[in-house]
């Protein structure tokens, strides 16, 4: 609220000025008169309608789930992984356990339905390391022999 005289701004609860002293009057507000619905003043005539806005229907909060994680591997793809790191590592070292290792574990991946090539890689890897094994021993049996034979012709 306002001073008349002087526009300076007052509380509600003080009676008079305090800038210029000149008493505020105090206005009660009139109880407003209960208009029949269905009769129309002159005034509310007048009046622009304004549209209640229609109630926005806000649909539940439904709890959701995480989606599914999905497993990208087959069964059996570690052991056929392994299965040909193993087969070629028999290869590059000329044979060795890791032959036989890489056999048994590509055999593992495949009964347990890996499709992939891994499998396959490795066991045949694998073979061809045991292969070397098995030509180094028949190369020194030979070898052995040949010794053998050449110290026995020389002794004779």
């Amino acid at each position: 609220m306002f001073c008349k005289s002087c526009g300076t701004q007052l509380a509600e609860t003080v009676k008079y000025c305090t800038r210029c002293g000149t008493p505020v009057a105090v206005v009660e507000p009139t109880p407003v008169e209960k208009v029949a619905p269905m009769q129309e003043t002159a005034q509310t005539a007048m009046q622009p309608v304004t549209p209640t806005p229609a109630p926005v229907a806000v649909p539940p909060v439904q709890q959701t789930t995480p989606p599914p994680t999905v497993n990208l591997k087959q069964p059996g793809e570690d052991k056929a992984t392994l299965s040909m790191a193993l087969g070629i590592a028999s290869i590059i070292t000329c044979g060795n356990i890791a032959c036989i290792l890489a056999i048994v574990f590509g055999i593992m991946a495949k009964k347990e339905g890996y499709q992939g090539k891994n499998a396959n890689i490795g066991i045949t890897c694998g073979a061809i390391g045991a292969g070397t094994i098995v030509l180094a021993l028949i190369v020194y049996i030979v070898y052995i022999v040949y010794i053998a034979l050449m110290v026995a012709v020389t002794t004779m």
